[in-house]
């Protein structure tokens, strides 16, 4: 059985194989990864932690503490490389954090994610694509003022950056758990002819609140207005209608 670079990255990082053996593989196996999806979290008071999917290719992970918070973030996947497809994506698929704090008021956390290997799907060169953006999750316990917001941003070769602009969410619960909804927000651009995708998720919690969250940015090409079936109809009913007017 032959082992590639994402397999002996979770066989040493769960110690199923000898240290040595591990450095040795780290060292001379994943010199030909990636590393263009990154993800950097940060925290007032605290030096910004980054880390690439340059051992596990489309998938990027940060696990353990930082600053005030026990963290187990797992962000990714994207599909960059798995094209072309019907749509374009930068998944956060969890974000597990906790306040580890004892006292004091709320605790800050800014969640970047990026891909830097552009997407050229969908769509064609210069066609219009629709990029959507939303999150949610929970806060346990949760208490009024905690705020989470999402934003979602995507970058044209040839073109100006557009976003689907931040989207907040208040806690209003106090206390208990408080399940978090950032409805789906959208924004038009052009492909012309490749893009890049990213997006940023900010957290205040309370000591000794857990956040559980997940965010979606999803690129796809625009879908046919409804009123064209209906003009569509409209159509076929004025030729029955001439035919019919026809026969009499």
């Amino acid at each position: 059985m032959q082992f590639n670079a994402n397999m002996i990255y979770k066989l040493c990082r769960h110690r199923v194989l000898l240290p040595a053996i591990c450095v040795s593989a780290i060292a001379g196996g994943f010199s030909s990864a990636r590393g263009a999806l990154i993800l950097t979290i940060s925290e007032p008071g605290y030096a910004p932690e980054t880390a690439t999917d340059a051992a596990t290719p489309g998938e990027v992970e940060i696990f353990g503490t930082y600053g005030t918070f026990a963290t187990d973030i797992e962000i990714g996947v994207d599909n960059v490389n798995s094209g072309p497809a019907s749509s374009a994506y930068l998944q956060m698929q969890a974000l597990d954090v906790t306040n580890s704090a004892t006292s004091g008021g709320p605790d800050t956390l800014l969640i970047s994610l990026s891909e830097t290997t552009p997407f050229t799907f969908p769509g064609a060169p210069s066609s219009n694509l629709v990029m959507t953006s939303a999150l949610g999750g929970t806060i346990t316990p949760a208490t009024a003022g905690d705020l989470v917001s999402f934003q979602s941003f995507a970058t044209p070769q040839v073109g100006s950056p557009v976003t689907t602009g931040l989207q907040a969410y208040n806690a209003t619960t106090f206390p208990g758990a408080e399940t978090v909804v950032i409805p789906t927000a959208s924004a038009t651009f052009t492909r012309s002819p490749s893009f890049t995708l990213s997006d940023t998720t900010y957290l205040s919690v309370a000591p000794g609140e857990a956040a559980n969250l997940s965010g979606t940015t999803t690129v796809t090409t625009p879908v046919p207005e409804p009123v064209s079936g209906g003009l569509l109809v409209g159509g076929v009913l004025i030729g029955l209608s001439r035919r019919t007017r026809r026969r009499r």
